[in-house]
């Protein structure tokens, strides 16, 4: 985000996806880019299956179905230690 904020860039143009257009600012300005391998990056994706029942467990149909959604999730964002890394985003803002 400081490389987005140093150049003062943003995400869409209404005409192509935000990766195309990040892509295109970052190289204008005078930045390389890296592509990494899939199988590579595939080790560093949680894959989240149905984005509504993972933003919103509660509306799953099951109450069995909601505790290991919320359980799954939590130990998700325990593992990337996300409280963490938010908590060090907010200083930096």
């Amino acid at each position: 985000m400081d490389l987005i904020r140093k150049n003062n860039l943003s995400f869409s143009d209404g005409k192509e996806t935000a990766g195309k257009i990040m892509h295109k600012k970052l190289e204008n300005n005078g930045y390389k880019m890296v592509f990494l391998e899939s199988a590579f990056l595939s080790n560093y994706v949680i894959h989240l299956n149905h984005a509504t029942m993972v933003l919103h467990p509660k509306l799953g149909a099951r109450k069995s179905t909601i505790r290991k959604g919320l359980k799954r999730i939590n130990k998700a964002l325990k593992d990337l230690n996300a409280e963490q890394i938010l908590m060090d985003d907010s200083l930096d803002n």
